[in-house]
Parts: structure tokens; C-alpha cells; sequence
């Protein structure tokens, strides 16, 4: 049944009186508020736990009885949507107490052993006739893990190649009209590089697919080895990879390429797939978009390539 105080007499007064008020407003739904799958709690004007049915603690992952008449909810740790801790100030319902107005579909976590369980908050205020500010506030949840989690796979595999776990075309476009903005905004450099697999196809011809699969996926450990944490590099298709070097000129951005290309090639000769890859770098120049600055890049590889391969292209402004 829909839980209360156990000791009516311990709150202080003003506590009291609300939770027969309230337990007076449920009474006629207190059946079907114990059967619903959503949880549902009740707070007084100051934030305490008034109420609540047997699903929010199913949901909460952690009994309330022992802090009925407290505004706090003991050791259960609530995280915002980007994971962050969530001051009690923070809380739905805290927020509809302070403001009276209803919140709906507000998404927040409570951290548990393992993992996140996240939850789907509504609440709404009680009020009083003759006075100005709410006397409590409804609040209802469900679980929402599963319909997050699978958004958060789905938004990833949006944005990620499967097969060597980098950023894809997709992500890298969204990246670098940020990118760009900032660099025309203050005239800060910006260089993209291209990269592409030497004779890959022979790889696959006479290997097998197999062997071209992890000679990918050998190339994206040796731009993460190589790379900077600031650099940012994608799968674009194929054996065709990208790397973004925001706010460095090329002339920089080549010593990461280099160490990417010794490092792939220490790879390759030790997975019995060796191969090389040729690099070409173009800066960005004031008045180029994304594809401008892209066909720079591409000008340089091909250069790189007709030049021998394995080695690093810088297409001069």
C-alpha cells in the first residue's frame, strides 16, 4: 500500500497536517497509485518525503521508509543526463517547489554499482486555496535504461565506424564545420589530413578480406598512437582515413603524421600484413569551406603518391 510516516505523531506539526491533508487527497486512489508500474512520490512545501508507493522504491533501487519526513534520500546518488552528480537543489521536484510549475520529461540517473539506471521524471504542484506557493508536488518515474541505452548505441553507431571504432564520415563533417567556424571566427589555424593505405586492394586480392579487415583496424591503432588527444581522426570509407588539426598549421601537423606512419609500418611487418600508407596535408586559408579545404588535402595525397608513397604531402598556399 502506498507508504506513510509510520509514527504520525513524530513529524513536527505542520509536517503532520499535510500528510493527513495529502493521505485525505490519495485516499480514494490509493489502489490503483500502489499498482501502477510508475513510481510515485509525494513532498511537502519544504521537500520531505511524504509518501510513496511500492514501485519507487522497485525503481529507486534502495528502501524509503527510513527517510519518510527527510528531505533527503539517503545514500542514492541522482546523475544529470551528461552524468554529472545532481545537487538535491537540482531535482524536479525541488525545481517545481521553488517555482510552481510543472516539469515534464525531465531524464536523470541514479548511480548504482555497475551502471546508471536511468529514469523518466513529470512532476506537478499541490496547492492550497489562499496560498501563494505550493504546498507539495507530485512525482511520478519510470524506467527509461533500455530506451536510453539503446539511444546511445544508436546514436554512436550514427557517428561510428564499425569496424575500427573511429568517428565516421558523418561525425568528421559535423566536426569540421565546428572546426572551420572557430578558425574564421579568430583566425586560428586549422589543417585536415588525408590519408590512404598503399595498394590495399592487393591486400585483399591476395590475402583475403580477413587480413584487409585488420590492417584497418592496425591502421586506426597507429593514429591513435601517433596522434595527439586534440587531433581528431576518421574512417571516411574504405581504406581512406582523415585526420582534423585544429588550431595547427600543417607544417606542425606533420609530425604527427609521421610518427603515425613509422608506427604503422612497425605493425605491419609485425602482423605479417605489411603495408604503408601516404599522407597528404593541406592548411586552411581564409574564404575555404569544407569542401575546398578537403580538395586541398585529397591534391596533396595524390601528389604524395606520385611521388613513391609512403610519405607525407603538404599542399603549399
Amino acid at each position: 500500500m502506498l507508504s506513510l510516516p509510520p509514527d504520525p505523531s513524530a513529524p513536527r506539526p505542520t509536517l503532520r497536517r499535510r500528510v493527513a491533508d495529502l493521505e485525505r487527497m490519495v485516499a480514494r486512489y490509493r489502489t490503483i497509485i500502489d499498482m501502477l508500474v510508475e513510481g510515485v512520490i509525494l513532498r511537502d512545501s519544504e521537500g520531505r518525503l511524504l509518501a510513496f508507493n511500492p514501485s519507487a522504491e522497485r525503481l529507486m533501487g534502495f528502501p524509503l521508509g527510513p527517510v519518510l519526513g527527510t528531505r533527503d534520500l539517503g545514500r542514492i546518488q541522482f546523475v544529470r543526463e551528461d552524468g554529472q552528480p545532481m545537487t538535491a537543489e537540482e531535482l524536479p521536484s525541488f525545481r517545481t517547489l521553488h517555482t510552481g510549475e510543472a516539469h515534464r520529461g525531465t531524464i536523470m540517473g541514479v548511480a548504482e554499482a555497475g551502471g546508471i539506471r536511468w529514469l523518466e521524471i513529470n512532476t506537478e504542484p499541490l496547492w492550497e486555496p489562499g496560498r501563494p506557493d505550493p504546498v507539495g508536488t507530485v512525482v511520478s518515474f519510470w524506467d527509461l535504461t533500455a530506451r536510453k541505452l539503446l539511444e546511445d548505441q544508436l546514436r554512436r553507431e550514427s557517428t561510428q565506424d564499425a569496424l575500427t571504432g573511429l568517428p565516421n564520415r558523418r561525425a568528421l563533417a559535423v566536426r569540421l564545420q565546428q572546426a572551420l567556424a572557430v578558425a574564421a571566427r579568430f583566425g586560428t589555424p586549422l589543417s585536415l589530413g588525408f590519408c590512404d593505405l598503399d595498394k590495399f586492394k592487393q591486400i585483399n586480392d591476395k590475402l583475403g578480406h580477413a587480413a584487409g579487415d585488420e590492417t584497418l583496424k592496425s591502421f586506426a591503432a597507429a593514429l591513435q598512437a601517433g596522434l595527439r588527444l586534440v587531433d581528431f581522426a576518421a574512417r571516411v570509407g574504405g581504406d581512406e582515413f582523415c585526420v582534423l588539426f585544429e588550431g595547427t598549421p600543417a607544417a606542425q601537423a606533420v609530425a604527427s603524421l609521421e610518427r603515425t606512419r613509422r608506427e604503422f609500418a612497425v605493425r605491419g611487418a609485425a602482423s605479417g600484413f605489411p603495408a604503408t600508407a601516404t599522407f597528404g596535408l593541406a592548411d586552411w586559408r581564409p574564404g575555404m569551406d569544407a569542401s575546398m579545404l578537403m580538395a586541398a588535402a585529397d591534391a596533396a595525397l595524390l601528389q604524395a603518391k606520385a611521388s613513391g608513397r609512403d610519405q607525407i604531402g603538404i599542399q603549399r598556399s
